[in-house]
């Protein structure tokens, strides 16, 4: 049986340490296909913004990179991480993510993403063609500062949306946002000046601190 058969007999792979950009292709490759649904838990995971192959003293040299994303920094999920990964079903981000990148889960087969806490920014169109997608849970005690225009944008409406009274504007330059969702939770004492778009019907909007 090839190595590729083999990746593709894995449901739940649980990752920890660095993730660099050695190992980008290989875990795109991991769930790139439907027919081979698979969830990662990258909780204790780091990415780091470094191709170094941890493999060269046993002589293994890598294919020539495919991975056509940009690593903008350590902690920050990469832009294209996982374009069009319709095998990624469910997705533990690290605990440790600052930035979620444009266009990271692309048209991937995910039901629900949390958001950890120390996100402070998340990237145009990065659940953008996600026809499963159901629920982006934002935490509580997130730190979340900067949303793109389309950060939050999806094919189809999630549930509900609760953004935090920690973000400053909805996209350089303007205060827009286009999110589709039933329900929409500011962590505001009023409604802010920002201009929701996107959506077919009219959310219900709350506000939750008193």
């Amino acid at each position: 049986m090839s190595d590729i058969n083999n990746i593709h007999r894995i449901k739940h792979l649980t990752i920890e340490g660095g993730i660099n950009e050695f190992d980008l292709d290989v875990l795109r490759l991991f769930t790139k296909y439907e027919r081979f649904p698979v969830t990662l838990d990258l909780s204790k995971a780091t990415f780091l913004r470094n191709y170094i192959n941890p493999y060269e003293s046993f002589g293994y040299t890598p294919p020539k990179v495919e991975f056509d994303g940009l690593m903008m920094a350590d902690n920050y999920i990469p832009s294209q991480m996982f374009y069009f990964a319709q095998g990624l079903v469910k997705c533990i981000l690290p605990e440790n993510t600052i930035g979620i990148g444009s266009r990271a889960f692309y048209s991937t087969s995910l039901t629900r993403i949390d958001i950890p806490a120390s996100v402070v920014q998340i990237d145009e169109h990065a659940f953008r063609g996600n026809y499963s997608l159901k629920e982006i849970n934002i935490d509580k005690s997130s730190r979340l500062e900067e949303l793109n225009l389309t950060a939050l944008s999806t094919s189809k409406p999630v549930k509900a949306i609760y953004l935090p009274s920690t973000i400053t504007h909805g996209s350089p330059n303007t205060n827009s946002l286009v999110i589709k969702t039933n329900k929409l939770y500011l962590d505001k004492t009023e409604i802010p000046e920002w201009r929701v778009s996107g959506i077919r019907s009219t959310p219900s909007m709350s506000l939750t601190r008193s």
